[in-house]
């Protein structure tokens, strides 16, 4: 996996600045915030990951970072490797953890949606 993009359908209520650099701080040394936009309906985050990072360890630091700052339910997250979105705050694969876990839906991969 090369990339995770994040997906937020409504207006967050943080800044999205600070998801950015909350991001950059947790995948210090394996990924970064590459681009970012906004629009009416939502914004979208493109994060460059090292190919050699451990790819269930990088999810799960995601999917930690935004339940902790409060955007379960309105993030979503689809990694490089797949097309599958991974929705933030719910349960993943079948387990509870003191993170956010996450369910998955198939949706088909628009650039620019």
């Amino acid at each position: 996996m090369d990339f995770i993009e994040i997906r937020f359908d409504r207006a967050l209520p943080v800044d999205r600045d600070d998801v950015e650099d909350e991001l950059n701080e947790a995948l210090a040394g394996v990924g970064e915030v590459s681009g970012a936009g906004s629009g009416a309906y939502g914004a979208h985050l493109d994060v460059d990951i090292d190919p050699a990072a451990p790819r269930d360890e990088v999810v799960d630091r995601v999917l930690s970072l935004l339940s902790r700052l409060g955007l379960a339910g309105l993030a979503r997250i689809r990694p490089g490797d797949g097309t599958e979105w991974i929705e933030v705050g719910a349960a993943r694969n079948g387990r509870t953890e003191g993170a956010p876990g996450a369910s998955t839906t198939t949706t088909p991969h628009l650039r620019g949606e």
